[in-house]
């Protein structure tokens, strides 16, 4: 959505709740501040968007040409004196069992009716996947996957000097794109192939990957196959959280656990259900059963590691609030917080309002407790 928006386009993103008193003040802000003859509105909806109220909303303002609030009595009327360019993003989910034009038809019956002829599908051909300094950085690590380079370890110059592992930036987009679009068909080919679930798997895999910058790595002298453990495992990571649903027990389990600093920590419900591999990286030993977790919540540990707060402040949140730490609400602690880090929208499935919101206000005091 790069290619459509520029500094005149006022950009509004709806998820599961349409406020239209804080879109129609919006709109009023906007207006007000208006330069330019070429004003346009861009509209990013969620797959999860309430469709009843969004097309009642959009046939006041695209039929009617205004917008009112009978609670906070605010209206908006769009101005006569200049044309409003609307783009709309339109999900599309393939729960329905559908094609991409019966979706829309169905979803927002009052755009296909007023605007049958401008819908224009987004696909790898025409919208390709941007390529940023976020995803060349992915792209690097998954040439050096490939090439099996990824396991190469710290050298000795012949001055005697040791020198850490690098890999060269790769200036060509293509290239890059070709090695994400590989990953994905190779080893998640179950993803819709969508540019949301494209651009949330590079974005997963960017935050991983980023290990591979730290000096465990690039330092990394005696243990072997570091790069293509770490990253087969980061891989299957990126897989599920990006299509991860708590509405059932059956979720993956066993995750690798950065700190601020990158060092790895793993965070697991069975060491059955590790991997040989993994194993290996932890001296095939479980990190819970060890001494600098007795007494210790492992959840808590592994959280706080990742939050990056002492471990007895997360406990002392825990017991003033006092919040049960069982093994599902663990996850979806790990889940909301590696939302945040990555900056993709949150949709946690399967709790009811109270449930996700005493979830959320208890990690809203674990993110507070680092201010304070």
């Amino acid at each position: 959505n790069n290619e459509v928006k520029d500094d005149h386009t006022s950009c509004f993103s709806i998820n599961d709740k349409l406020n239209v008193s804080l879109l129609i003040s919006s709109f009023l802000l906007f207006d007000s501040k208006m330069t330019n003859n070429n004003p346009s509105i861009f509209f990013n909806i969620s797959v999860h968007a309430p469709f009843e109220a969004l097309n009642r909303t959009l046939f006041s303002l695209l039929i009617c040409g205004c917008l009112n609030d009978p609670t906070s009595g605010l209206i908006f009327s769009l101005p006569h004196t200049q044309a409003w360019k609307f783009i709309i993003e339109v999900p599309y989910s393939d729960v329905l069992g559908v094609n991409v034009q019966e979706n829309y038809n169905q979803i927002l019956p009052i755009l296909s009716i007023i605007s049958p002829s401008t819908i224009e599908e987004v696909t790898d051909e025409n919208y390709q996947l941007s390529i940023n300094k976020e995803e060349e950085l992915v792209a690097r690590f998954l040439k050096a996957f490939q090439d099996q380079t990824i396991d190469r370890m710290v050298t000795m110059a012949n001055t005697g000097h040791e020198i850490p592992v690098s890999f060269e930036p790769i200036t060509n987009t293509d290239e890059c794109r070709r090695y994400i679009y590989n990953c994905i068909e190779k080893y998640a080919p179950e993803l819709p192939r969508n540019k949301i679930y494209e651009l949330s798997f590079t974005k997963f895999l960017y935050r991983r990957v980023r290990f591979f910058e730290g000096h465990y790595y690039c330092w990394n002298q005696n243990i072997q196959r570091l790069g293509s453990i770490a990253i087969k495992q980061m891989i299957n990571e990126a897989k599920s959280l990006t299509k991860i649903n708590f509405q059932d027990t059956n979720y993956p389990r066993v995750y690798l656990v950065y700190d601020p600093g990158f060092s790895l920590h793993l965070l697991h419900g069975d060491w059955n259900h590790v991997s040989t591999d993994l194993k290996s990286l932890f001296g095939n030993s479980d990190p819970l059963k060890s001494v600098d977790y007795q007494g210790k919540d492992y959840y808590a540990e592994c959280l706080a590691w990742l939050i990056d707060i002492k471990y007895e402040t997360f406990m002392k949140i825990v017991h003033e609030t006092k919040f049960i730490l069982t093994e599902n609400f663990a996850y979806k602690l790990f889940h909301v917080h590696e939302r945040k880090l990555t900056k993709l929208a949150l949709i946690i499935e399967g709790d009811t309002g109270v449930g996700k919101t005493f979830l959320l206000k208890f990690y809203s005091l674990l993110l507070n407790s680092k201010i304070t």
